[in-house]
């Protein structure tokens, strides 16, 4: 079961990303609507406000919306392992989103093959892999960082999705066993 898994949603460009499992994506919205009150929630934007589809984007910006080149790059990879860190944050002018760091080696491999391999437009030059939890008003974001709930969870992917700007996603089987381990190629 996806939490409110829009598979229509509109956005400007493709992207890449990992779903969590129902049960942590479950525990990290719960731990959002348990220690942020709906008041501090920015929600002057339709498309803010509370995460209901926790996931990890490996890349964002992507300007073909056909799914096969990525299919070609990430398909058969090893499954992607990660680690979840402490609650944090990322600020702007307009709102700061709580967020949990992630660690991910893994991860990091994907969104360098992606980054070097595929067109795609992007003002973040360096990948910092995240779950958001939640967009907030300005300056409020500093009450939830460093909270410790979700550290050390570790996490397996066995599939990359890819999200084009509209329209349906497209799984992405990664490869399992020694064989696919031993593929890295970067």
């Amino acid at each position: 079961m996806r939490f409110n898994w829009d598979i229509t949603a509109d956005y400007d460009y493709a992207s890449t990303q990992v779903n969590l499992s129902d049960d942590i994506a479950k525990r990290i919205m719960d731990w959002g609507k348990e220690n942020i009150p709906d008041e501090e929630v920015y929600d002057t934007d339709e498309d803010k406000g509370r995460d209901d589809d926790p996931h990890i984007t490996i890349l964002y910006g992507i300007v073909d919306d056909a799914p096969q080149q990525v299919i070609d790059l990430l398909q058969g990879k090893p499954p992607a392992i990660a680690t979840l860190g402490k609650v944090s944050l990322f600020e702007n002018d307009d709102y700061d989103v709580v967020k949990i760091s992630v660690e991910s080696e893994d991860l990091a491999k994907f969104q360098k093959i992606l980054w070097d391999e595929v067109e795609h437009e992007s003002d973040y030059p360096e990948y910092e892999p995240h779950v958001t939890i939640a967009y907030v008003k300005p300056g409020s974001g500093s009450l939830y960082s460093g909270a410790t709930d979700f550290e050390g969870t570790k996490i397996t992917f066995d599939t990359v999705v890819f999200s084009p700007s509209d329209g349906e996603k497209t799984d992405i089987p990664l490869g399992v066993g020694l064989a696919a381990r031993l593929s890295w190629s970067v």
